[in-house]
């Protein structure tokens, strides 16, 4: 199965609570049960892009009647090479410098996750399955 993971924060990059440490867990896990699994979170300031590889081209993020445009970088989990980890870089998932998350979540925010599986498939490979953690729920997306 492929299944896209998407969350607000994951162990190594970045971690508020237990949420960070269950999304790698269970990445890492349902990686080496043999599922296509990919995880994408925002890039927060702390995360040096120096150490991503940025992929080509923006992706877009529709929020209301407002477009916008990201960067996506990405990179493997460390332990599990077979596990990319996107990241998107907007201003829209970071008001503040240094700031892991927030307790409000605007329209803009839940805008580029909702959008992100295109960061899995720019990779050229759609998913089966999209989990949000804001949403608590495993969609299936195709």
């Amino acid at each position: 199965m492929k299944i896209l993971m998407v969350s607000a924060e994951v162990v190594p990059f970045a971690k508020t609570g237990g949420l960070a440490d269950m999304v790698s867990a269970l990445s890492i896990q349902l990686t080496k049960m043999g599922h296509d699994v990919r995880i994408v979170m925002p890039r927060y300031y702390k995360i040096d892009r120096r150490k991503l590889e940025l992929l080509p081209g923006p992706m877009a993020i529709a929020a209301g009647q407002i477009e916008t445009w990201s960067a996506v970088y990405k990179t493997n989990m460390p332990g599990c090479e077979n596990l990319p980890v996107y990241f998107i870089d907007h201003e829209f998932t970071e008001p503040k410098p240094k700031r892991i998350s927030t307790t409000t979540h605007t329209g803009s925010r839940y805008s580029a996750t909702e959008h992100s599986s295109s960061a899995a498939s720019s990779d050229g490979i759609p998913t089966s399955s999209m989990h949000t953690t804001g949403l608590h729920a495993l969609h299936p997306y195709s």
